[in-house]
């Protein structure tokens, strides 16, 4: 049985959709990406693993990062980003930033 998406569960889906675009427009060959309707793995070159997955019942996102660990992510539509609740870091500046790092080349999410 196929339930139908909410509006806020088609804009995770979506936010899904655009990591996926910009890491693999990044990164082409060197990256493995998995994907499902509610989670996005990502496999860098050197083995790092990021996992990211929606929640949409609690409206975020779940980031599980080699570097920085576990991560829940709200929207905030005032400074309109995912925000996380530990640490109040952006998540796509946290990608951004990781990526960027172990990879040796920008990742940008603009």
């Amino acid at each position: 049985m196929t339930t139908e998406k909410t509006a806020y569960g088609k804009f995770l889906a979506a936010t899904l959709d655009y990591i996926q675009r910009k890491v693999e427009d990044a990164l082409g060959p060197t990256v493995e990406i998995e994907r499902t309707e509610d989670t996005l793995s990502i496999q860098l070159e050197g083995g790092h693993h990021y996992y990211l997955n929606t929640m949409e019942l609690r409206e975020t996102i779940g980031l599980a990062s080699p570097l920085s660990g576990r991560h829940g992510f709200y929207y905030d539509k005032e400074k309109d980003g995912w925000i996380s609740a530990r640490n109040n870091v952006e998540l796509y500046d946290l990608l951004e930033d990781e990526f960027t790092g172990l990879c040796g080349c920008p990742v940008p999410f603009d």
